[in-house]
């Protein structure tokens, strides 16, 4: 496996929110002595988890050769931590409340050759840890032996019954170690990689249907949200991400619920609180699942506050909630904000909300973007062939005053069907058409607020009464889409 590490070898400088203490870590500093043989190493570093990667901490000189001594007057956060060598090879220890220990140990074999002394439970993890790594190396040579051979030959099974064998030893020798050390971080960290089982017989319909909310509703059983240690291992951003991926339905109601559910449970730990609110932030802000906006909005709405987000200060605060109120009104969900715009001629002025359709596909677009020029001319076609006959209207929203160039590209590529703009006579003149004329209005002048435009094109979809029912979808997504929403609607109905 390849471990990398997150470091400036010039600064160490990160986020002094990672900095955060742990309730629960000890109060008399740490000081962590390292000796390692057969290292001609001038400086170490200390490392932890994070977010599925590995920051520093501290670094150490070596005071004698090989010797090295890690120490500071405030306590360590609990979690999963690394010993760095320069050359990048690693090994993982423990750290709880007890942070003075000495680790010995030999660059032949970091793991197997350490010997601890002062802390009891590092001891036995390193034990573990030199056990189980063994066994899985024999493991996956005797996979490989089985892949060469094929499953069916007599000595692939022979190689399958050694794994499973290794694979009892391996859980034998975990379940000691948690009985020893019941209310350990390694005790938290093997029960949480546990899934909870369903046992059921799956033969119809509804068998998969009760499978399922049992997984969802039981994936967090075995996961110790009080061990604030867990934010600093990789096993909380795997356990997330497999169940916002895998497990639970993508569904912007049910993905909301079960988001409130995970950061409900995450709050009896703020060092988890904190974690399960950034990752939930980043995983919907990355995400391009559509409607996803209104998962995002949700998360910054109700946890990126002052009397949730401890971790960020009054300024990261106030760009969440710009962002938020700039995102709201086109969600998913809402009516979509009117919009009163001529077509090409400058005269004849269009209300999106009296646009008679069953549904409308709204699309801001550029005739100057690349994109655009594409997409544009596959709507007109999708058109043609499909959308119409499907009850579907297409509203055009051109994001530039050019008239000229949106003119002659709707010439060129034979687009028909309607399209709007701000005129440059609008931009200067607003006041005219917004109160003498009663024509326009702001929001339809500053379409590109109103409508959070930061790209093109931009397609959302509208039902009849003008509410959002999708958004930035491509010219190869709406037929589908358009099927499946009918589909759910008629459902519903039966």
């Amino acid at each position: 496996m390849k471990k990398t590490i997150i470091l400036s070898l010039f600064g160490f400088l990160f986020s002094a929110m990672l900095m955060a203490q742990d309730k629960t870590a000890a109060k008399d500093g740490y000081a962590i002595s390292v000796k390692i043989k057969n290292s001609d190493a001038k400086e170490l570093y200390l490392g932890f988890h994070y977010d599925n990667n590995k920051y520093v901490r501290d670094t150490a000189k070596s005071t004698k050769p090989g010797e090295f001594v890690f120490k500071g007057d405030k306590a360590l956060e609990h979690g999963l931590y690394i010993i760095v060598l320069p050359n990048m090879n690693m090994f993982d220890f423990i750290v709880d409340d007890n942070q003075h220990f000495s680790i010995e140990t030999d660059t032949l074999s970091l793991v197997g050759s350490a010997k601890i002394k002062g802390h009891e439970l590092n001891a036995a993890f390193f034990k573990f840890m030199d056990n189980a790594g063994k066994k899985q190396y024999e493991m996956i040579k005797a996979r490989k032996r089985i892949d060469a051979l094929g499953k069916e030959a007599d000595s692939s099974k022979t190689y399958q019954a050694r794994i499973e064998g290794w694979q009892k030893e391996i859980e034998t020798e975990e379940a000691a170690l948690v009985k020893q050390f019941p209310n350990s971080l390694p005790a938290h960290l093997f029960k949480a990689s546990k899934d909870v089982p369903h046992n059921m017989t799956l033969k119809t319909q509804e068998d998969s249907t009760n499978a399922y909310y049992f997984t969802v509703n039981h994936y967090w059983d075995n996961f110790e949200w009080s061990d604030g240690g867990l934010a600093r291992t990789p096993v909380l951003s795997d356990r997330l991400t497999t169940f916002f991926d895998k497990i639970v339905l993508k569904i912007p109601d049910t993905l909301i619920n079960y988001t409130d559910k995970v950061i409900s449970m995450s709050k009896a730990n703020r060092e988890n609180f904190k974690y399960t609110v950034q990752f939930l932030y980043k995983y919907y802000a990355n995400s391009k699942l559509m409607c996803i906006e209104n998962c995002f909005v949700h998360v910054a709405k109700n946890y990126y506050n002052k009397e949730n987000a401890w971790w960020a200060d009054s300024t990261t605060l106030a760009k969440i909630a710009e962002r938020v109120k700039s995102m709201e009104p086109t969600l998913c969900g809402k009516i979509a904000p009117d919009l009163s715009l001529p077509d090409t001629s400058g005269q004849n002025f269009f209300r999106l909300s009296k646009f008679e359709a069953e549904y409308t596909l709204l699309v801001f677009w550029d005739p100057g973007c690349g994109h655009c020029q594409k997409e544009i001319p596959r709507l007109q076609h999708l058109y043609d062939s499909t959308l119409a006959a499907q009850g579907m209207k297409i509203f055009g929203v051109c994001t530039k005053r050019n008239l000229k160039d949106l003119k002659e590209f709707l010439q060129s590529k034979k687009i028909s069907f309607l399209n709007t703009l701000v005129t440059d006579d609008m931009a200067k003149n607003p006041s005219k058409y917004i109160y003498d004329y009663k024509i326009s209005d702001l929001q339809s002048m500053n379409l590109h607020l109103t409508y959070d435009i930061s790209s093109t094109p931009l397609i959302l979809i509208l039902d009849k009464n003008k509410k959002i029912i999708g958004r930035k979808l491509g010219a190869e997504d709406i037929v589908g889409f358009l099927q499946r929403y009918k589909l759910q609607q008629a459902q519903k109905k039966s």
